[in-house]
């Protein structure tokens, strides 16, 4: 995030039309200190994570356009994008990073470059639709947002038409998860086109933002190709949606003032009902957890080698409550046998109902 700071107050500057020669921050002439200590910053934010080859991309695009508008960027831009780039290829081809990989959990799920590059066209792109299969409605909200936001601004029939057309569309791709790569893809490209019809207007910066989070999303989904990643490690995902929607608002804000106060009140309800909620499967998993302590004590006290516990304990009426692949019927695989190990005994054994168990 810091490494993203300094790029984020160069472009504001560059897009808002405030940038200064006397800023080290926009003036092409910084001093070469000041790229060095970027080249540090962004060696070890390229290393920091794996998805962080998505902002490099970003960034190259941003290069892209500044030699299409003839700007000049300053040696520190150049000097961060490749510290970045090293950063990430060192995490990338690192030796504990292959040794994960080579994990047996990760059988099956996970596949190198050159396994997916040897893959026939039809199933490489299957399994690039595949990720994303669990694109967060949040985007489908955005857009919608969006669509409105233009319904509102454009008068005529034939273009509400359109623009209702365009809204039934987006709904119908996003239902349909083999296609949800197009929703995404397709929103960004809608609000880039949306940004150069009204780029005299101030709501075009909206909009070229909106389509940049967009298109980053696709980029941070598709680059899960290699391996699908858990819920627990979708934060930056939902970050990316969080400030779509919030964007999405702040266009239709002018139109819907109204309803301004009523708008803020029910997500400030919302959220809190929503904590509450999540704090309810807390309290709830942790009351099922020490039951299963009490349970496995009582065992281990009357001498067995295996303990026995019930399947619902590792259930959760959050969807999101936890990730890690829980204990289940295979008794002699992971992770059944850690649970064993930890709780000195020879079997970690689960079932649905353990009423009917029979102890010898």
């Amino acid at each position: 995030m810091a490494w993203c700071v300094p790029y984020r107050l160069f472009w504001g500057a560059v897009f808002n039309g405030t940038n200064s020669a006397n800023s080290p921050d926009t003036n092409p002439k910084s001093p070469n200190s000041y790229a060095f200590f970027m080249l540090l910053l962004s060696l070890f934010a390229g290393w920091a994570s794996e998805f962080g080859i998505v902002l490099f991309i970003l960034q190259l695009g941003f290069v892209v356009l500044a030699f299409y508008r003839h700007i000049k960027l300053p040696l520190w831009c150049y000097a961060g994008m490749l510290g970045f780039l090293v950063g990430w290829l060192i995490l990338y081809f690192s030796p504990g990073h292959a040794a994960r990989a080579s994990l047996e959990v990760f059988k099956g799920s996970y596949i190198s470059i050159s396994e997916l590059l040897a893959m026939p066209l039809v199933e490489s792109f299957k399994r690039f639709i595949g990720t994303f299969k669990d694109t967060m409605p949040h985007l489908l909200v955005a857009i919608l947002g969006v669509l409105v936001f233009l319904w509102l601004k454009f008068s005529s029939r034939s273009n509400k038409a359109i623009i209702a057309i365009l809204a039934l569309s987006f709904i119908a791709l996003y239902s349909t998860p083999n296609l949800r790569f197009a929703f995404v893809f397709l929103s960004a490209l809608l609000c880039f086109v949306a940004e150069i019809l009204l780029r005299k207007e101030s709501t075009s910066g909206y909009l070229f933002v909106l389509s940049g989070l967009f298109l980053a999303y696709f980029l941070a989904t598709a680059a899960t190709i290699q391996i699908p990643i858990p819920s627990r490690a979708k934060l930056p995902y939902t970050l990316l949606a969080t400030a779509q929607i919030i964007i999405a608002w702040l266009l239709l804000k002018a139109y819907l003032a109204n309803f301004a106060k009523v708008v803020k009140f029910s997500v400030c309800v919302v959220c809190a009902l929503y904590a509450l909620f999540v704090l309810s499967a807390s309290i709830d998993m942790r009351l099922k957890w020490e039951r299963m302590l009490a349970s496995i004590d009582a065992q281990k006290a009357m001498g067995r080698e295996f303990v026995v516990v019930r399947a619902d304990t590792f259930r959760s009426f959050y969807k999101g409550y936890g990730e890690w692949s829980n204990p289940n019927k295979n008794t002699n695989e992971w992770p059944n046998t850690t649970y064993a190990s930890v709780f000195g005994v020879k079997q970690f054994i689960v079932v649905e109902d353990i009423k009917n168990v029979k102890f010898d």
